[in-house]
């Protein structure tokens, strides 16, 4: 036992959350309800708080066990009955309709005269709103009123427990009424227009299964001539028209019992593939023996014959195939009879085994001894009508209905048949007629489809207890459909009853009850742009019922949203503006796109957008150009300072391409090669190396190569040759460094010509056509390289897609012009050989002297060591060449810097001997004279004129040449002359002068000693000269006229001639002078030789002593002999011999 204890007090806030009191000035009626299907109770109430005759609808929602909250009421507002009308007695919440949404029943007081509708029935609709059917056949009080029940006050209750609600009414008299649901669950057919059958045949056979696995039933008829058809569903709930899957009478081969008058196809997944199979049984009258043939779906969908079943216990017309015996597999049991005309079913179980084969089994119902009829009227269904797992019997006995009932064990019981199938009209000619019981219309109930048995056409009709049930349940925004029986929403309206506005929509009312009997009805108004296009023109969202209540879904699950209602106002997404949105653009790098709405979004990297638009797509990136983040504007290009960047496969980074190192490469091969032949192009002069006669020619040697191919005209400069520097000439190619000149005509030269300094220069046109790579002109080369490189920047240009060149490559290019200077440099030295030896030379000078300037004349002699480390030094040079080449190849440079003469700068002495030579007489023969002297310190012109200052040292008078100063030095002993067979020296005029000038220091009677006459082989005047050579020199001597003597220049030549005519005896003193040396110098050379041929007698006789006695035959030679042998015994001959032998 127990009791009742007051826990807590139920407070009772508004929705500020402040304390609020209840029943302020009337009547508090209040109803408990889970409203908002929350999982707790909450509270409707009536409250008259402003007198008698006005009531307001409150709603407060459960909070917590001792807090009720007031919120927003459905009812607010709402008036269920005229002006003036009573106050409310009674509230009642429940689905009174059953169809899930709890409505809303009030009653009022009704003292005198109590007419309908003596309550209100406030239908909730499929949007949590109300609509009042007080006035309409729904209204469970429609014809309920009268005196008798003034005033009630209702309760909903299922009161006698059959799972329908009744209604209890209490009046104030006390009295009681009570009315029930009476369900009346008929099956109505659906006809004309609504019914989606409109197929016509005879001894037909219905089944339904989905055929095509498309999740929606579809309709299979087996009818005459054993003609299977399947009629597959659309979308929008038609069917199409039939497809004849089978046809019994092509499959005679598989049994001579197949049915030849109609077909009973089963239609069931027999082997659990999940596409549906035929088992068609054969009912032919005439047989004695039928069978039930299975043919199995294949993947393409055809049917294809697999076995046939024949029961043993007799004829049969039908057969159900479920899992009778509840293993898991189908079976099949036959209705059999072994009398087709007597009125009894002998039931045939047959089992399938985990293989697939079929056993005989034990029939789970008894046989039957009573039918109405025989087994041809016999129709059956295997379903399950209680929905328990088991597969019930339902048996058609020519119009009795017959329902076998699963039981635990699977046994099937008979039972009342009228508890578990709906009513449904009188179908005619029943006992012929085929049926099949589906939910076809997927509204959760049975429909009836039914087919003509007999041999008379009929058509396929369906029954539902589902069409549109409601009499307002489309209200007046909408229509039922024929085809599916649910509502077919007019637009503007949503929901399942047309109740809601749909998207886009919204009520601009804000009704929350309507009353359709007032024409007072919920009306649905447009967003912006709608219904021409669609909401705010698909760039916002409007504000419309469906949104605020999806709005408030986010909020709380559980909170009510029947009163909340949208106004309809767009809200625009970024950038756009307007009433409906129509204004605004994308900015750059956003392309204009839909997905719920139309909206600006960024392009992805590696796309852009370059101006402000509705563009709907992002361009992509190309070529060598990349967009790094999300909403770019224009893609950059991969340039890289140092080197070449190249975009990644979806362009959205750059990075060092691998291209660098061949194009780089490239770049330096390219660069050197052109670097390499640019040079030879600009007509850059070429450096001599050295001007020599070598084989009877005269060749010009390069520094480094020449690279000519053919003959070309050339022309000198500083080479310190004036032949060399003022005329043209022609060049022929040698070899690879050396090149043939000749005159104009093309002759090659033959007189001497040496230099070894100088520039050559050639004609431009001729350079153009010097030989380069595999004999190809530079200038070719050069337009293939230009080329060349041209395109290769052209090539890394379309590959990068950018212009100019990164740093790499200029790094390459300047490399490569490094490169091509290095390998120029290596083949072309940038000095002459004889420029090296100069500096070597010259840097040997500088730690033994210091070079100063001292007086001209007798202070500017050289030793004769520092001669012969001069010539030893550049012996390979000097070879054969003359003083020519020596001053201007030689000594000058290594003056050049102080600007002195050689003696200044190797350290001079006091003249003791002063030498006359000619300076076109080799180097070579006056070094070799200089040493038969053996003189110490010698005057040369050469060496001790400063070079830099000729004019200086030849001075306006003779006496004040250096010539004259050294000749008058106190310390000179006397001149030596250098001469050569042909006396040269004293054809020059300065020659001349010297001689003069000898001649009178020698007849002044001073330390001068004369002059001395050297030669290649020694001095004549110490017997060192050669006979031959002696006797050469004096007979040239003999015809040579002193004043004769020529100069290089004019004005020394009358200056010297003056000097010596003015001379008492002139030219004639000067010649006889020079006879008297020359006779003391033979005579000299005479003794000597008379000297050494008599030491040479004495030689010979004491090598071959005389023999004292011989033979006839030794004593007298043979002829042979006398013809060999010299003769010494004569002396002629014997003075003959030696001459050869000193001369050789």
């Amino acid at each position: 036992m127990g009791k009742l204890r007051n826990n807590s007090a139920v407070r009772a806030v508004d929705e500020q959350g402040q304390s609020m009191s209840l029943a302020r000035q009337g009547r508090f009626i209040f109803f408990p309800s889970d409203w908002d299907t929350d999982g707790d109770l909450d509270l409707w109430a009536v409250d008259g708080v402003n007198g008698r005759h006005e009531n307001e609808f409150v709603f407060f929602e459960r909070k917590n066990q001792s807090t009720l909250m007031k919120v927003g009421s459905p009812l607010a507002g709402f008036k269920p009955w005229r002006l003036g009308a009573r106050e409310v007695l009674s509230l009642a919440v429940a689905d009174w309709d059953g169809d899930g949404a709890s409505d809303v029943i009030l009653t009022r007081e009704c003292e005198i005269d109590c007419l309908p509708p003596m309550a209100a029935y406030l239908h909730q609709t499929a949007d949590g709103n109300f609509e009042d059917w007080s006035h309409t056949a729904a209204s469970p009080f429609a014809d309920i009123g009268g005196w008798e029940l003034e005033n009630p006050v209702a309760a909903v209750a299922d009161w006698d427990g059959d799972g329908a609600l009744d209604i209890i009414l209490v009046t104030r008299k006390g009295t009681v009424h009570l009315f029930s649901w009476q369900f009346t669950g008929e099956l109505v057919e659906r006809t004309n227009d609504i019914s989606m059958f409109h197929i016509v045949r005879n001894m037909a056979h219905p089944a339904v299964i989905d055929w095509d696995g498309d999740g929606d039933l579809d309709f299979v008829l087996g009818s005459k001539y054993g003609h299977v058809e399947v009629f597959l569903r659309k979308d929008d709930g038609s069917l199409e028209e039939g497809e004849k899957v089978l046809s019994v009478q092509q499959h005679a081969h598989v049994t001579a019992n197949l049915p030849q008058d109609t077909a009973r196809p089963i239609a069931i997944d027999w082997n659990g593939d999940g596409r549906a199979d035929l088992l068609v049984p054969s009912t032919m009258a005439e047989e004695e023996e039928t069978d039930l043939v299975y043919f199995e779906r294949t993947a393409r969908g055809g049917l294809q014959y697999k076995f046939k079943v024949r029961p043993s216990r007799g004829y049969f017309f039908a057969a159900v195939v479920a899992d009778w015996d509840g293993d898991g597999d189908l079976d099949i049991l036959f209705a059999c009879s072994d009398d087709v005309f007597k009125s009894k079913v002998q039931w045939q179980l047959y089992q399938q085994l985990p293989d697939g084969s079929l056993v005989e089994g034990s029939s789970p119902v008894n046989d039957l001894h009573d039918l109405k009829y025989d087994l041809q009227t016999v129709r059956l269904q295997a379903i399950d009508l209680d929905s328990d797992g088991r597969s019930d019997l339902l048996m058609a006995d020519t119009g009795k209905w017959r329902f076998f009932h699963a039981q635990a064990d699977f046994r099937l019981v008979e039972a009342n048949a009228t508890l578990f199938l709906p009513k449904f009209p009188e179908l005619g000619n029943y006992w012929l007629t085929s049926f099949f019981f589906a939910d076809w219309d997927s509204d959760g109930d049975l429909d009836l489809i039914t087919a003509p048995g007999s041999r008379d056409h009929g058509p396929v009709r369906h029954f539902d207890n589902g069409y549109c049930p409601l009499h307002q349940a489309c209200g007046s925004h909408g229509s039922c459909s024929p085809v599916s029986g649910r509502c077919r929403c007019f637009s503007a309206y949503a929901l399942a009853d047309c109740s809601g506005c749909s998207k886009g929509y919204f009520d601009a009312d804000k009704l929350n009850v309507s009353v359709p009997a007032k024409n007072l009805v919920r009306r649905c108004s447009a967003c912006p742009g709608v219904p021409d296009s669609v909401p705010c023109s698909g760039r916002g969202t409007c504000n419309d019922d469906a949104r605020v209540r999806e709005q408030l879904l986010t909020i709380s699950e559980n909170r009510s949203l029947y009163h909340y209602h949208g106004d309809g106002i767009c809200n625009c997404g970024s950038p756009f503006s307007g009433e409906r949105c129509e204004t605004g653009l994308c900015s750059p790098g956003q392309k204009y796109v839909q997905g719920s709405l139309w909206h600006c979004e960024p392009c992805m990297p590696g796309s852009f957008v370059a101006d402000t638009g509705l563009q709907g797509y992002c361009n992509l990136c190309t070529g060598n150009t990349y967009a790094p983040t999300a909403g770019s504007s224009q893609c950059l290009p991969c340039e890289g300072k140092w080197w070449r960047s190249e975009a990644n496969a979806d362009n959205t980074a750059c990075s060092a391409s691998f291209l660098n190192v061949p194009t780089c490469a490239v770049f330096l091969l390219l660069s050197s090669a052109l670097c390499a032949v640019l040079p030879h192009l600009v007509n850059r002069p070429m450096t001599i190396d050295d001007v020599g006669l070598k084989d009877g020619k005269v060749l010009l040697s390069i520094c480094g190569r020449h690279w000519l191919l053919k003959t070309c005209s050339v022309t000198f400069r500083d080479t310190g040759h004036p032949m060399l520097d003022s005329q043209k000439f022609l060049a022929k190619p040698h070899n690879e460094r050396q090149l043939v000149l000749c005159d104009l005509l093309g002759v090659p030269l033959t007189i001497q010509v040496d230099t070894s300094q100088g520039l050559c220069n050639l004609r431009w046109t001729d350079s153009l056509f010097r030989k380069g790579l595999l004999s190809t002109p530079f200038s070719l080369c050069f337009v293939l390289l230009m080329s060349a490189m041209t395109a290769a920047f052209l090539l890394v240009h379309a590959v990068f897609s950018n212009s100019g060149i990164s740093g790499l490559e200029a790094l390459m290019i300047l490399a490569g012009g490094l490169v091509a200077a290095v390998v120029h440099w290596w083949i072309h030295p940038g000095k002459r050989s004889i420029l090296r030896d100069l500096d070597r030379f010259a840097a040997r000078l500088k730690p033994q002297v210091r070079p100063a300037m001292c007086q001209r004349g007798p202070d500017r002699a050289l030793r004769l060591g520092q001669l012969q480390d001069l010539y030893e030094f550049f012996s390979l040079y000097i070879r054969d060449r003359n003083m020519y080449y020596l001053c201007s190849n030689i000594v000058k440079p290594l003056t050049f810097a102080d600007k002195l003469s050689y003696a200044e700068l190797v350290g001079p002495s006091s003249v003791q001997w002063f030498c006359s030579h000619f300076w076109g007489m080799p180097f070579l023969h006056f070094i070799d004279c200089l040493k038969g002297h053996a003189a110490t310190e010698i005057w040369i012109c050469t060496f001790s004129n400063n070079q830099w200052k000729v004019a200086e040292e030849l001075g306006s008078q003779v006496e004040d040449s250096s010539f004259y100063l050294a000749l008058h030095g106190s310390t000179c002993c006397g001149t030596l002359f250098v001469l050569d067979e042909k006396a040269l020296p004293l054809t020059r005029s300065w020659c001349l002068f010297e001689l003069y000038q000898s001649a009178l220091l020698y007849h002044s009677g001073g330390p001068f000693q004369g002059i001395l006459l050297g030669t290649s082989t020694g001095v004549m005047n110490y017997g060192q000269s050669s006979l031959d050579l002696a006797l050469k020199l004096c007979k040239t001597l003999s015809t040579l006229r002193l004043q004769d003597a020529t100069a290089s220049c004019d004005k020394d030549k009358r200056m010297i001639d003056e000097a010596v005519s003015s001379h008492p005896g002139g030219f004639q003193a000067v010649n006889a002078f020079l006879i008297d040396a020359v006779k003391s110098a033979l005579q000299q050379t005479e003794t000597r030789f008379k000297e050494d041929f008599a030491q040479l007698q004495q030689d010979l006789a004491q090598s071959w002593p005389q023999e004292t006695e011989a033979s006839p035959e030794e004593t007298e030679p043979s002829r042979t002999e006398m013809s060999t042998d010299p003769d010494f015994s004569n002396p002629t001959m014997l003075v003959r011999f030696l001459h050869a032998v000193w001369r050789n």
